[in-house]
């Protein structure tokens, strides 16, 4: 038997008397809407990225202060505790959650930082990774928390298993697609 679902008609515009004033305020990613608008020069692959993360709304912006923060780390050896301010900077920009915030902290400085990803971390913990969708406070602990603990225990394993740990998340990603080959991975929304 088949489910009853109510289906409406598509409708057609007709007439231009059909539309309203508020058809007319497009408002989807503003800033970014109009820097895309305002292009007048030929593309290169930072426009494209530009445009493809537009069209996803996943285009993060960077706060000055976050940008400069992030720089900072450049030249750091160690976690610091403004390492975890800044990655709660980071949760807070629109269009980022953990694994795209520790993928700009791994390209900044691959000797602290590895991108989390759930390829290494179920290889490394045995279970998939699961992470807040929410940003409250409460959250971003968490988050925080998972993030910085996964970290400790990914050196920790790098050293058992003889491997540096600033390539980690590319070896380990790898000897996971093929130990996990027939295991599928659940969306986790980051």
């Amino acid at each position: 038997m088949k489910d009853k679902m109510t289906t409406k008609a598509i409708k057609r515009i007709e007439t231009k008397d059909e539309l309203r004033p508020e058809d007319f305020k497009y408002d989807y990613n503003p800033d970014l809407t109009k820097a895309l608008d305002d292009i007048n020069d030929d593309f290169d692959q930072g426009i494209i990225n530009m445009i493809a993360l537009w069209k996803v709304n996943r285009y993060p912006y960077f706060p000055e202060d976050v940008m400069a923060a992030l720089n900072e780390i450049r030249n750091d050896h160690e976690i610091k505790e403004h390492h975890e301010k800044l990655l709660r900077r980071l949760l807070d920009c629109k269009g980022l959650q953990l694994p795209m915030a520790s993928t700009f902290l791994r390209f900044r400085n691959p000797s602290l930082f590895q991108i989390i990803d759930q390829h290494v971390y179920r290889l490394l913990m045995g279970t998939e990774l699961s992470l807040p969708v929410f940003p409250s406070q409460k959250n971003k602990n968490t988050i925080c928390e998972t993030y910085f603990n996964y970290l400790t225990i990914l050196r920790a394993k790098c050293k058992e298993l003889g491997i540096p740990f600033e390539d980690a998340d590319r070896i380990l990603y790898n000897a996971d697609r093929r130990i996990n080959k027939g295991v599928k991975l659940r969306n986790y929304g980051g």
